[in-house]
């Protein structure tokens, strides 16, 4: 239901209630006054009986008796007069024939002629008549009383009209700015309430229209920064997963919450394992000490470099060279690289210079050796030409 016909509704109720208590009281006041006022004319006409007819009653005058009895007939609330002389024979009864004789309502007042009562006049009113004159009375006190009404309520409501289409506009409109339409705009050039509530909704109108248009400027300036974060975070993934090094992402206990393909195939777990898996499970037992401390080392310094022993999960035992860094004081990121083949070779080498070095040894032991021995037979040779007289025994000596 609509506010202008609510409150006409409630103006025809508070309107009728008003009238109905309007007409009540005037009716009863009416019927008091009507009968006031039979109260006043009876005395009237009682005083002009007893000052017109006592004369003529006195002188026994008849025809002018009757004169005046059928003057005061002529007012149509009386429906009859009768005059009766108290010590004669004049007795005069007049009615009209053509009332019905309905409830009367009888009045008797004395004639006096020089203080002295000569007769009574008894007047008879038709309570018809009177009651006729009540109801006419109360149909036209309704009748105003409505047309009052209708006045009033077209006034009202051609005033509400005035004030509510304004209104009814201003709802209108927040209906389409709530519905998401901020395009239709009503302005009402008034300086009334209407007008400023008018003003304060053009007002929320703009407001609005700019924080949307702000919004979506920053809705899409999100959108780009997302799309460049998302392509940011697939190349740097791209990175992470291409990149020739074993990155691992551990937290402060030391749990892998991070791993890239690179760590998946020096290490032979796959990804969900070593998610599952801590820095100590890939260590061999004889590397757990040394992990420990080195993971202890980047904790408190923020870095650490090293070599450690890993155990892949096939149980075959590899060397990992470790650059780490400390992120925050939950992410811990380290760059492994296999360099087991190095080891491999770094041994080989090692061994193959030792075989070096023992030949050189054996091959300078040999060559002093040698000498020595050159200089002992180039003197043996040099005493056997010598001695020539040395018998077979000292020649085999030498």
């Amino acid at each position: 239901m609509k506010l202008q016909t609510k409150i006409l509704l409630t103006i025809v109720v508070i309107s009728v209630l008003v009238n109905s208590l309007f007409i009540y009281y005037f009716i009863s006041n009416e019927s008091k006054n009507a009968h006031l006022r039979l109260k006043k004319k009876t005395e009237n006409i009682s005083e002009l009986l007893d000052k017109v007819n006592s004369g003529p009653l006195y002188d026994a005058d008849i025809q002018k008796l009757e004169t005046n009895l059928k003057s005061f007939l002529k007012d149509p609330e009386i429906y009859s007069l009768s005059i009766k002389e108290i010590n004669g024979d004049i007795d005069i009864f007049f009615d009209k024939p053509e009332l019905k004789k309905t409830e009367l309502i009888y009045k008797n007042s004395g004639i006096f002629y020089n203080g002295k009562k000569i007769g009574i006049a008894s007047t008879a009113y038709s309570k018809a008549i009177i009651n006729k004159k009540l109801s006419e009375s109360k149909k036209h006190l309704i009748l105003e009383f409505i047309f009052i009404t209708l006045i009033i309520l077209i006034s009202i409501s051609l005033l509400l009209r005035k004030i509510i289409k304004p209104i009814s506009k201003l709802t209108e409109l927040s209906s389409e700015i709530a519905n998401g339409n901020l395009d239709k705009e009503i302005k009402f050039s008034r300086k009334d309430e209407i007008g400023i509530l008018s003003q304060s909704f053009f007002k929320m109108q703009t407001s609005i229209k700019q924080k949307i248009q702000s919004l979506k400027t920053e809705i899409e300036v999100r959108k780009e920064t997302e799309t460049e974060l998302k392509e940011s975070k697939e190349l740097y993934q791209s990175y992470l997963n291409n990149a020739p090094y074993g990155i691992f992402v551990a937290d402060k206990n030391g749990k892998y919450i991070s791993v890239n393909k690179s760590a998946c195939l020096i290490t032979g777990y796959p990804e969900e394992e070593l998610l599952n898996m801590s820095v100590p499970d890939l260590l061999g037992k004889d590397g757990i000490e040394a992990g420990i401390k080195h993971f202890e080392r980047v904790i408190k310094t923020g870095k650490s470099s090293g070599e450690l022993p890993l155990v892949k999960k096939d149980g075959s035992k590899n060397y990992w060279f470790i650059d780490a860094i400390k992120l925050s004081d939950n992410r811990f990121l380290g760059f492994c690289s296999d360099i087991t083949e190095k080891k491999k070779l770094e041994e080989q080498l090692n061994h193959s210079q030792r075989m070096d070095a023992i030949g050189q040894l054996a091959g300078g032991v040999a060559h002093d050796f040698n000498n020595m021995l050159g200089g002992i037979m180039g003197a043996a040779e040099l005493l056997k030409s010598q001695n020539k007289n040395l018998d077979k025994k000292g020649l085999k000596l030498v």
